[in-house]
């Protein structure tokens, strides 16, 4: 194939008319910055209290209130208080409860963790009155941080899973705290 003069001098232009369009153009950075808080609260307000138990006693109740399964009795209500200086208002905590041993595979409720005391009795959780399948690892949204600190309160009573025996009841279950 053989290149004219013309084709040549076109294709020259070409180059030239590129080049100077591509020269010609500006260029710059696009530079996006921005910051991800973290609301930083401690248990019962205490700054760096980032770990601690909670001791919910139950009331004594008689066996005859929990004749039958699926009866229940005691109900009561325990609280975690969270807060500090740095408890950022307007986040929500939320509570995650673990799925662990101590959780019935039947129930979702929580056993007794006690050998030799009492039987057919578990504990059940509540949020709003509702049960909790403790199960499914469930979510509970605690009260918006106001004024840096807030509450999450968590009802509890015994549960029957046939005809309750005498003696103590003990559970317990891991959580963790986090904030949207």
């Amino acid at each position: 194939m053989k290149i004219t003069n013309t084709q040549r001098i076109l294709s020259l232009l070409v180059l030239i008319c590129c080049g100077t369009s591509v020269e010609g153009a500006s260029t710059g950075i696009l530079n996006v910055t921005g910051s991800i808080k973290l609301a930083t609260c401690y248990f019962d307000s205490v700054e760096g209290q980032q770990h601690k138990d909670y001791d919910w006693m139950m009331p004594q109740v008689s066996a005859g209130n929990l004749r039958a399964a699926g009866m229940t009795h005691g109900r009561s209500l325990g609280s975690i208080h969270i807060g500090g200086v740095h408890c950022t208002n307007g986040y929500t905590p939320y509570i995650t409860l673990g799925n662990g041993p101590t959780v019935s595979r039947d129930t979702g409720n929580l056993v007794n963790t006690l050998n030799g005391e009492a039987e057919n009795v578990e504990i059940r959780l509540l949020m709003n009155d509702k049960p909790l399948d403790l199960r499914t690892g469930p979510r509970v949204g605690c009260a918006v941080i106001a004024d840096h600190r807030s509450q999450c309160d968590i009802g509890y009573e015994y549960y029957a899973t046939g005809r309750a025996t005498p003696g103590k009841v003990k559970s317990a279950v891991l959580f963790n705290i986090s904030y949207d």
